[in-house]
């Protein structure tokens, strides 16, 4: 799933290039609407994880889109890109069940952290990810590669699971993180080394050929993942 489809909803030939633009930079696979209905075929024919979404379309409102998405169980996470900044549309929205509200103008970087923040809790609430050319279930604390699966302690699970919360935001897992993280109330350099380099063994070990885990110098470690190997 991640690094995630995006739909997104904009009239605005130029506004909606430029945004899908930086979206293809950071990694999305982006998908295009710029009115309502051709968002409802889109939608009929595409999970998105996020749906982008403007309310003043040519042939409707974009509020109208909500409900369809909702009314089937889809939990896409909706954010609302608009101009309009009065209480009544933000009241609207929320109420039909977007996610968040973002005004414009706005920073697209904002945006990408917006994204960014809600990848995290996403996966965190998640029993079975794909990281590369691997899957890893965390409910049973097994990693798969293939037809191939191997039993990983707890630790390791969680340690993999954060690394790759990490990779999402490109960022790195340092010590503090790993004491979070690990339920413990200390750990050592040492140990995470220790944990570091167990799970590195596991991942060689199930015959991964793009996922790996490097240090940072003198900071922590952080999870790679090899182009062509990335999240689907």
């Amino acid at each position: 799933m991640m690094r995630s489809d995006v739909l997104l909803v904009e009239d605005h030939e130029l506004f909606r290039k430029s945004v899908a633009r930086v979206l293809l930079k950071e990694g999305y696979t982006v998908h295009t609407a710029g009115t309502l209905t051709e968002a409802k075929e889109l939608c009929n024919t595409l999970q998105p994880v996020f749906i982008l979404l403007d309310i003043m379309l040519p042939d409707g409102n974009g509020h109208e889109l909500i409900p369809c998405i909702r009314d089937r169980g889809d939990d896409a996470y909706i954010i609302m890109l608009t101009s309009l900044t009065d209480a009544w549309n933000k009241k609207t929205a929320y109420e039909k069940g977007a996610d968040d509200y973002l005004c414009k103008p706005f920073d697209i970087y904002e945006l990408i952290y917006k994204l960014k923040a809600a990848e995290r809790r996403i996966v965190a609430a998640q029993d079975t990810l794909r990281i590369g050319d691997l899957r890893l279930d965390c409910s049973r604390n097994e990693l798969v590669r293939g037809y191939k699966a191997l039993h990983l302690q707890p630790s390791q699970s969680r340690l993999l699971k954060v690394l790759y919360e990490n990779y999402l935001e490109g960022s790195f897992l340092d010590r503090e993180d790993a004491t979070r993280v690990l339920q413990m109330d200390h750990i050592s350099s040492s140990q995470l080394h220790t944990l570091v380099s167990r799970l590195r063994h596991t991942i060689y070990e199930i015959g991964s050929e793009g996922v790996m885990v490097e240090s940072v110098y003198a900071r922590g470690y952080m999870l790679v993942i090899s182009k062509g190997n990335g999240p689907s």
